[in-house]
């Protein structure tokens, strides 16, 4: 079972410079990055057997060099809540 999961965030790039959001699963410290980023919204999917504590972090990027970076943030993922959650609003809009 795979569950997208949104991700958003605050801030400006200016000309040249784009975003990448960083994942760690803590358990298995699997990592994971994006593509490069013009928007300050992110869905992605992760696999039901990668549940439980993750952390994200977002960079800010011109060519190769971090010019800025988020601090990393947990969160939990449980693809088989118990209640029903409302629906997140996808990155359109």
């Amino acid at each position: 079972m795979v569950r997208t999961t949104i991700f958003r965030w605050k801030g400006e790039i200016g000309p040249g410079q784009f975003y990448v959001v960083h994942l760690r699963h803590l358990d298995s410290n699997w990592t994971w990055q994006s593509g490069p980023l013009r928007t300050n919204c992110l869905e992605t999917s992760l696999q039901a057997d990668m549940f439980g504590g993750w952390r994200w972090q977002v960079s800010v990027m011109q060519g190769n060099t971090i010019v800025a970076q988020s601090e990393e943030v947990d969160f939990w993922y449980n693809p088989f809540p118990q209640e029903i959650l409302p629906t997140q609003r996808p990155c359109s809009e």
